[in-house]
């Protein structure tokens, strides 16, 4: 199957999309003129569905402690030194300590419950279907 594919603005890197279905293993090769293609290379594609995020823990926690947060799912992501989770539009380093279990802080936040998003490229990111909720500690007195 063919795809288009699109060239990076220092011509360093090449974009494409993947068919729906496309996870897996799949021989790859590139061609600039249609007739002439580079030997194949075998990449392994993986596909992200809210179904592979099965918990969140905790779902809440307070406006600015950096609370850690556990998205356990059943996935296999290679290559992790990328992966970051978004809750809401913020941006957060995210680690794997195996092939299913993710972690990050929750940044500092205003009051609001938010949408967790999830990449492994730092570029393409997953709504796991899963909010996260920040709230205003209890005043204790």
């Amino acid at each position: 199957t063919i795809v288009p594919a699109v060239s990076s603005a220092d011509g360093t890197q090449i974009n494409c999309t993947t068919l729906p279905g496309a996870a897996g293993f799949v021989d790859l090769s590139i061609t600039q003129n249609g007739v002439d293609y580079t030997d194949k290379v075998t990449y392994e594609f993986y596909s992200i569905t809210p179904q592979n995020f099965l918990v969140l823990f905790p779902r809440a926690g307070p406006l600015n402690t950096s609370t850690p947060v556990l998205l356990q799912g059943n996935f296999k992501i290679i290559g992790t030194e990328l992966a970051r989770c978004k809750f809401g539009e913020l941006v957060v380093q995210a680690t794997m300590d195996n092939t299913a279990n993710m972690r990050c802080l929750a940044p500092a936040h205003v009051p609001a419950v938010t949408v967790l998003y999830t990449t492994f490229n730092n570029q393409n990111y997953h709504n796991t279907n899963r909010t996260y909720t920040f709230y205003v500690s209890p005043n204790l007195s």
